[in-house]
């Protein structure tokens, strides 16, 4: 008698997982919900169960917090084993874990997608699935990061306590701004990332967690900056900080003569406040700027929205600070045709 898929699962694939190195918590995760599309216009609820049967981590030695690196499909045992290979890498496509490696079984046979290379293989015997090991030195051969630097500890950090649940999206978010500030720096280029994902998915507490990671992990050495079109989204950005960083997040404002963010780990601004809009444009430009804040003055620099503002707006805060990571958050990314044809 042949097993169902819940049948594969416990007597066929979940054993041999757990000789292969899969055996906690933080090295596999299984029926993790992924029920949320955060591209496009506007986030939303994809169709059906949304989970995904098995999520593969990479666990680096004591670090808080596991790296997932693979997504694993499950189908029961007389199926076969890459009918699973389609729908998981949906779950890919959507960038919704920012895994690099697709997997799909019945038990006895699996094939995989590599997402860096786009080619797929298989099938093969399941005994022959890669060990843990081997899978973290596959990943870190294909990303190029050498996970057992103190420059990678900001992948394997937790979210703040203010902010510990958050949305599986978010967390795959983060890690994708973290892989590409890591490659920045190793190949010797000021990082720059932009972060585009749909209205109503949650970016300032992408942000907040982003920022909280790099403070836990010992790279924040110098002020973060998080700057704003208009005072709502300030309002709203102080909310989120303030209850993750507490008084060390502060609002750029004139008090008593002096910044009242002058000591905080954390300042959040408008263009207005610091004096970059463009009513400042002239003998004042850039006043509160240049008069609070010295060249490379901080260690990372969000600006939310950032398709809304014309670059003149805020470039010359980055151009105060060109050491500094450059991270925008946007619902509406610019779109480039290399094609002519494309724009008719």
């Amino acid at each position: 008698m042949s097993y169902n898929e819940q049948e594969t699962r416990y007597f066929l694939i979940d054993p041999l997982l757990r000789t292969k190195g899969y055996d906690d918590y933080q090295r596999i995760r299984m029926e993790t919900p992924a029920p949320v599309e955060p591209i496009g216009p506007k986030g939303r609820r994809r169709k059906g169960s949304g989970r995904t049967d098995y999520l593969l981590c990479v666990q680096c030695g004591e670090m808080p917090k596991p790296l997932p690196v693979a997504v694993l499909e499950a189908k029961k045992q007389s199926e076969d084993p890459l009918k699973g290979m389609q729908q998981a890498k949906g779950y890919s496509d959507c960038k919704r874990f920012d895994v690099k490696y697709i997997f799909a079984t019945n038990g006895h046979l699996y094939g995989e997608y590599d997402l860096t290379t786009k080619l797929q293989g298989g099938t093969w015997p399941l005994e022959d699935f890669p060990p843990h090991i081997d899978l973290t030195a596959r990943y870190a051969k294909d990303t190029g990061i050498n996970i057992t630097t103190p420059e990678a500890a900001i992948l394997f950090q937790q979210d703040s306590p203010a902010w510990s649940k958050t949305r599986y999206y978010q967390d795959a978010a983060i890690r994708a701004a973290f892989e590409k500030i890591i490659q920045c720096r190793q190949h010797g280029e000021a990082p720059r990332v932009l972060l585009s994902m749909a209205t109503g998915a949650g970016k300032t507490i992408i942000a907040t967690n982003l920022l909280w990671r790099l403070s836990q992990a010992g790279q924040l050495p110098k002020p973060a900056l998080f700057l704003c079109d208009r005072d709502e989204l300030r309002e709203q950005a102080y909310e989120k900080l303030h209850a993750a960083f507490g008084d060390n997040a502060r609002i750029v404002r004139t008090e008593n003569g002096k910044n009242a963010a002058q000591n905080a780990r954390v300042h959040i601004a408008t263009y207005q406040t610091l004096g970059i809009d463009e009513q400042s444009e002239g003998n004042d430009f850039a006043s509160f700027l240049t008069e609070h804040y010295g060249p490379d003055a901080f260690s990372i620099i969000i600006i939310d929205e950032c398709h809304r503002s014309a670059w003149g707006k805020w470039s010359e805060v980055l151009k105060r600070n060109p050491n500094a990571i450059h991270l925008g958050l946007t619902a509406t990314p610019r779109k480039l045709f290399e094609d002519e044809d494309a724009l008719k």
